[in-house]
Order: C-alpha cells, then structure tokens, then sequence
C-alpha cells in the first residue's frame, strides 16, 4: 500500500484530482471534511474554537459560520495559529485511524490524503509521495468565484 498526500492551493483542482484517483480505485481521505466533522456543535472542538473566539463566530442554528471565523484567522497568525491548534491534532488522529483502519483491511493499494495544509500541518512526513496540484491564478480565481459565488 502506498500513501500519497495531496495538496494545492484554494481552487487549485485538488477535489477534481481527489475524485480521478477515487474512479481509479483509490481511498480518498479529506481533511477539510474531517474539519468540518470535528467542528459539530456541541463536539470537543466546537467548545474550544467558540471558547477561544466567542458566540459572535456562530450562525444562528449554532454551528460555526466558516466564513466569518475564516475572516478573523486569515487576518491574525496568532489566531490562526490558536484555530490550528485546537483542529490540527484532532484531524491529524483522524487521519491517522482511517489510514490504519484501511491499511488492516487491505482493500485499497493506494490512500490518498487530500490535505490543503498538507506540509504546513507536517503530514506530509507520513506520505510516500507528495502531489502538488496546480492552476493558474486566472483560473483559481474563476473557479473560486463560480464554487462561493
């Protein structure tokens, strides 16, 4: 079995390369979906992050409002680097148990770990090989647009 990790920047084309190796025969693993599982309400880290930047970071039904916890932590690097802190080990075990959990059941030869922050996070030390997706900045941007509107 191999593990490769998976990374690029926003818009890059990462979820489109993800969704080619899963037709492949690949098991995709997506940390942002863990981000967003590990952040329920009410979970662990959903606690810390409203602890460590308040209720106004919340949409009204509660769950946290992405776009405006994003606004702060990509504005302030000790913020970010707080954020990072409460999510990083919690989606870094999850990985972690899928690859082991996939790796015993041995149905997959190749594991790729779609990860944005794939060597900022450190991760890129578990992978066998690392692929760095690219675009252009035009077509980052227009991607960008059409997916957020």
């Amino acid at each position: 079995m191999i593990i490769v990790g998976l990374t690029g920047g926003i818009a890059s084309g990462k979820t489109t390369v993800a969704a080619e190796f899963r037709k492949l025969g690949a098991y995709v693993i997506d940390a942002d979906k863990i981000a967003h599982e590990i952040a329920e309400i009410k979970s662990p880290a959903w606690q810390r992050i409203v602890e460590s930047f308040g209720h106004a970071i919340l949409l009204k039904n509660g769950e946290i409002n992405r776009k405006k916890l994003g606004g702060i932590v990509f504005q302030d690097d000790k913020k970010r680097k707080l954020l990072e802190s409460i999510t990083h080990p919690e989606i870094l075990s999850t990985i972690n148990a899928e690859i082991e959990v996939e790796s015993l059941n041995g149905r997959h030869r190749v594991i790729i770990i779609d990860a944005a922050l794939l060597f900022e996070s450190g991760l890129y030390k578990k992978m066998d090989k690392s692929i760095v997706v690219c675009s252009s900045p035009r077509n980052q941007l227009n991607r960008l647009k059409a997916r957020d509107k």
